[in-house]
């Protein structure tokens, strides 16, 4: 027996390994339908309630008129499902010690307020010890230390925390800061800029660790999303059309600013989906079928139709044109930032259905904003199509994929590989961009020769992450490269 207590009907309650049970007849009788975790703590508080903890099932409250029990678990705000001990302060409110640090029930407004002891160490697990003495002082045990905690002198954090936007990543742009994300009224996007990833940030900083984050993009996504740990929100590939993206935030009190922030966003159309185009093939397509039936005679019918075939066959071509121009990079012949990230989605999907490795290399030429000013647009289109060359005949495997992502920017994706062999391929990629001895002398830069830095990433995806997540790693580590000198590979 880990734990008893006593109900305001004065029958007695058993905490064991096995769950809960109750002394009825002299017997004590196991109860199988509720919480099977192990007990460890109860509390018939001042009002004569029975708070019961489980080691796994959260905090329980007995209702003696219907013999059942309401449940409380993480997501009610407790700091974990495993609770140590309960103590009630002189005001009747409760103070939960758990696996992951404390909570308060707060009796004035019904809820819980999860907090944690803030000290150097951070350290939050508390253990079952714990004491109320005689001047209302509460006392709770952890590793190496005892807190001491007065709740008379207690304030809870009631400050809304305003939200801002940190910065906004569009992929083929620089980063746009918070300085000039606070300004956006809108935020357009061309169909060739439609991922992005947006960092925000809670104007609270008295436990800034334990704001919480949560997001939508009206238009797109059904319904709210909770923040990670990066604070960070990526959406890749949306199609053309008017949204907003809001983002809300909570303070280390767990009080939440619902109103938050909102951004209306604009995404360009694809030519040959913008509504402009689509009108265009419905009269071409009305005209051939009008031609038919003004021709529809039988001397003409012939003719008619010939020329609806030709017709055909050259909105055919067209299409056909406008998707190649559409996927395809017309300076290198590589695929474009379209078709790269067409592909990145499809293999991520893949990799998360297989449970295997996926790979991105996020490769740039470095100073070539310089080269290209220096030495003119022809030797820098030149350059580039080198360039891609060499990268071309670093993808061997069938699967490798290797795309132009915009400017001097370009893009591996790796079926099946883990971060050594990103590196690898990376660090191959590199050696053979500067084995070209592409010379930069004329252009006033440092080095003999046109080289390029490599940011490496690689993840086993999970069902719910999106590919901008890895598209931002591999960003973050060409980023590293470039600061520690450029011509070299970081992960």
């Amino acid at each position: 027996m880990n734990a008893l207590g006593y109900d305001v009907r004065g029958r007695l309650w058993v905490g064991t390994d096995r769950g809960l049970a109750r002394l009825e007849g002299g017997a004590v009788v196991r109860r199988p339908s509720d919480s099977a975790d192990p007990i460890r703590t109860m509390l018939q508080d001042s009002r004569g309630v029975l708070w019961i903890g489980s080691a796994g099932g959260g905090l329980m409250r007995y209702e003696p008129e219907t013999d059942t029990f309401a449940t409380y678990t993480k997501r009610d705000g407790l700091p974990s499902d495993s609770v140590r001990r309960i103590l009630e302060d002189s005001s009747g409110n409760l103070w939960i010690a758990t696996q992951d640090g404390l909570a308060v029930y707060d009796r004035a407004d019904g809820r819980f307020r999860p907090l944690h002891v803030r000290d150097e160490r951070r350290s939050y697990e508390l253990f079952s010890g714990a004491f109320k003495a005689s001047d209302g002082s509460l006392y709770f045990g952890a590793l190496d230390r005892l807190y001491r905690i007065d709740p008379a002198r207690f304030a809870f954090n009631g400050h809304w925390p305003p939200v801002a936007i940190s910065s906004i990543a569009v992929a083929g742009r620089p980063a746009i800061g918070a300085a000039a994300a606070s300004r956006l009224r809108r935020l357009d996007l061309s169909w060739r800029e439609n991922s992005v990833v947006f960092d925000f940030a809670a104007l609270d900083f008295r436990d800034p660790d334990r704001n919480r984050f949560s997001y939508r993009l009206e238009g797109y996504d059904a319904g709210w999303s909770p923040a990670g740990p990066g604070q960070s929100a990526a959406y890749a590939r949306l199609p053309g059309g008017d949204y907003t993206f809001r983002v809300r935030a909570s303070n280390d009190d767990g009080l939440w600013n619902e109103e938050g922030l909102a951004l209306p966003v604009r995404v360009g159309y694809a030519p040959w989906t913008s509504p402009w185009a689509l009108a265009c093939f419905a009269i071409l397509l009305a005209g051939g079928g009008y031609a038919l039936a003004f021709l529809s005679s039988r001397s003409s019918l012939r003719a008619a139709q010939a020329e609806t075939d030709v017709l055909l066959s050259k909105l055919v071509d067209a299409s056909a044109s406008m998707e190649n121009a559409a996927v395809v990079d017309p300076l290198t012949g590589l695929p474009n930032l379209r078709k790269a990230e067409e592909h990145l989605e499809l293999a991520f999907e893949r990799a998360v259905r297989m449970k295997l490795d996926l790979a991105v290399l996020a490769v740039d030429i470095d100073h070539f904003k310089a080269f290209n000013d220096r030495c003119g647009k022809a030797a820098g289109d030149e350059c580039l199509r080198s360039v891609a060359d060499a990268l071309s005949g670093v993808a061997r495997r069938s699967s490798d994929f290797v795309a132009r992502y915009g400017g001097e920017e370009f893009i591996f994706v790796l079926e099946e590989t883990g971060l050594e062999g990103a590196m690898a391929k990376g660090e191959e990629a590199r050696i053979a961009v500067e084995a070209l001895e592409i010379p930069v002398s004329g252009a006033g830069l440092q080095g003999p020769a046109v080289t390029v830095s490599v940011g490496c990433a690689s993840m086993q995806p999970e069902a719910g992450q999106t590919p901008a997540y890895l598209l931002a790693a591999a960003e973050k580590a060409l980023v590293a490269a470039k600061q520690r000198g450029r011509n070299r590979s970081s992960a």
